[in-house]
């Protein structure tokens, strides 16, 4: 699907489409907000300002951009996410990192003011919601890092990509990295962006939008390696939708009570920009959604709603909003804009799959 097949503005601030249908659960992914990078090279111009702040951590405008997501997430789920904060009304999961365990913070700030018989100190408004995370070797969800399968076909993959030499030549020439420091070209783009967001000065000539679109393709080419196939995407992802195709389960006509297990209204996923990268593509390779590939800037979020049809019939909305942009709907691929859920689901199958420990460490 071409960018012209993309619907006209659906939702944007103070402003609502009409979705037919009552909505019965949403899953949220989103990446972090305006951070420095994670860590800097022997010729990096802005060395001094992110040592000011300190590495992987949120800027002011990034606070501010996910304070702002959670506001309009609470525009947007105004009936669906009740206003008062209860442990039952939704689940927010975080890879362990600190620039998106503070973004998920933020946006629960925006999201979840404190009503009157919450606030604690009247000069605060804001209220302590928990963000759950597992340490990155046991985050089968969001980054599958243990995997060993994964790694190796990752690194084959890797060295099948033409014009790395390139690019580490390119490397070593303008940031003056050794040839056996190991810092990739996706760490330097993040360090281009993250100044460019900052507005920062001292910006380098090699850094004019050219360069940086054609950085931006070969990171994305990078990126993308590890959800090229199905199989590889199934790897990467497969144990995330398994996760939430299992909790969408729980709103179809017939579904089982669980007595141990809320029902919650909505469940959110604080990523990165690899994160949102693997997602999409993966939807892309199984014929789900068709988005142009980019790189996914600060705030990125994509929504999955599940809406009643009427007749016990359920269906699939998929949303993305790509940082300041108007969030649109994307039609899903040979199934429309309101997907019958079982057509979803069956096409969604190739890269679903629960997390097998004995499976992922298998080495061919």
């Amino acid at each position: 699907m071409a960018l012209a097949s993309v619907l006209p503005l659906l939702f944007i601030f103070g402003q609502s489409y009409c979705y037919q249908g009552e909505l019965l659960a949403s899953v949220v992914i989103f990446r972090d907000g305006e951070r420095t990078p994670v860590k800097s090279f022997p010729d990096d111009p802005w060395r001094a300002k992110w040592e000011s702040i300190g590495y992987g951590q949120l800027t002011t405008q990034g606070k501010e951009r996910l304070f702002q997501l959670g506001r309009w997430l609470r525009q947007r789920y105004d009936k669906h996410i009740p206003i008062r904060y209860t442990k039952n009304s939704i689940f927010v999961r975080s890879i362990d990192y600190d620039e998106a365990i503070t973004s998920a913070y933020m946006l629960l700030a925006g999201l979840y003011p404190p009503l009157e018989d919450q606030v604690f100190d009247e000069s605060l408004k804001w209220q302590p919601i928990p963000v759950h995370t597992e340490s990155i070797s046991n985050d089968h969800l969001l980054t599958g890092s243990d995997c060993k399968q994964l790694d190796n076909v990752e690194r084959i993959s890797f060295r099948s990509l033409e014009g790395l030499e390139d690019d580490r030549v390119w490397l070593e020439k303008h940031f003056n990295i050794p040839p056996n420091e190991n810092v990739t070209l996706i760490e330097v783009v993040e360090t281009i962006l993250s100044a460019i967001s900052m507005n920062l000065e001292d910006k380098p000539e090699w850094t004019n939008d050219a360069i940086l679109a054609n950085l931006e393709h070969k990171v994305i080419d990078e990126m993308e390696v590890t959800t090229s196939t199905p199989d590889l995407a199934k790897l990467k992802l497969g144990p995330l939708f398994f996760e939430i195709t299992k909790y969408f389960g729980r709103f179809l006509p017939g579904a089982p009570e669980d007595d141990y297990q809320p029902k919650f209204k909505t469940v959110f996923y604080a990523g990165v920009m690899e994160t949102l990268v693997n997602i999409l593509h993966g939807l892309k390779i199984v014929g789900i959604l068709d988005i142009p590939d980019h790189i996914p800037r600060f705030a990125a979020t994509l929504l999955m709603e599940l809406r009643d049809g009427g007749s016990g019939k359920r269906y699939m909305n998929i949303l993305y909003k790509n940082s300041t942009a108007t969030i649109r709907q994307y039609s899903i691929t040979d199934c429309g804009m309101d997907c019958d859920y079982g057509v979803f689901l069956d096409k969604i199958k190739p890269i679903t799959a629960q997390y097998d420990h004995k499976h992922c460490e298998h080495e061919d």
